[in-house]
């Protein structure tokens, strides 16, 4: 993800991640050798060569790469981590932008939704109450946070996509632009988590922010610290 954020390019015959895997790898920890996840790519599809000439920026990039890779492996909720990582890659080593965008807001999503959302007092918002909802509005309200840039137009858009083209074959003319932006969303988020303690957990990591419910009892709207 690092190398593609430097070298990433408009041509429709090279896919976003100019670095196969193959058909079939594996994933092991480096310690152990034990094996925590097989990644199988049925349509795997063999790519045009890169030329790469970007040696000025290689050696910066692989010593960032490494110490993000340790720091991400010992947080409490790694395999979460690594399992939306994989699903990026799944992804990026095709050709159908579309699919790809899709997959990039669904990574971003996880990454920024609580797995036990809080209950909002029902006192605050009205007679019949209102709960935290893993919204998209409030998984993109704490991405922007944790990335610490409005990139709200953009997640909206995606999302909008990602919902249209899931019931349609609609396709995007700005897909694989909006692929590059998104791509850079998901590395800062993985940037915010490998700043995370190692002993907290993924709830607690993620930054709060404050969304607006609706209260059924004086139709106003209020505003809620999650």
């Amino acid at each position: 993800m690092l190398y593609t954020k430097n070298i990433f390019s408009l041509e429709d015959e090279k896919s976003l991640n100019p670095f196969g895997l193959g058909k079939l790898h594996t994933l092991h920890i480096k310690s152990s050798g034990e094996e925590v996840r097989e990644y199988i790519e049925p349509d795997f599809v063999s790519k045009p060569p890169w030329l790469i000439s970007y040696s000025n920026i290689s050696n910066k990039i692989l010593s960032e790469s490494i110490i993000l890779e340790r720091k991400l492996y010992k947080l409490k909720y790694a395999k979460k981590i690594i399992d939306t990582t994989c699903n990026y890659l799944t992804a990026a080593n095709g050709f159908n932008n579309m699919y790809l965008l899709n997959e990039l807001w669904t990574v971003i999503e996880l990454l920024n939704k609580k797995e036990k959302p809080k209950g909002v007092p029902k006192e605050g918002v009205g007679k019949k109450g209102v709960k935290e909802k893993n919204t998209a509005k409030s998984a993109i309200l704490r991405c922007c946070k944790s990335i610490n840039r409005d990139e709200g137009l953009l997640l909206h858009s995606a999302r909008i996509i990602r919902n249209i083209s899931t019931h349609d074959t609609y396709k995007s003319d700005y897909a694989k632009y909006m692929c590059q932006e998104l791509c850079k969303v998901f590395l800062d988020v993985l940037i915010y988590h490998s700043d995370i303690s190692n002993e907290t957990s993924f709830d607690e990591a993620l930054p709060k922010v404050e969304q607006e419910y609706r209260s059924d009892k004086n139709k106003q709207f209020i505003k809620i610290s999650l």
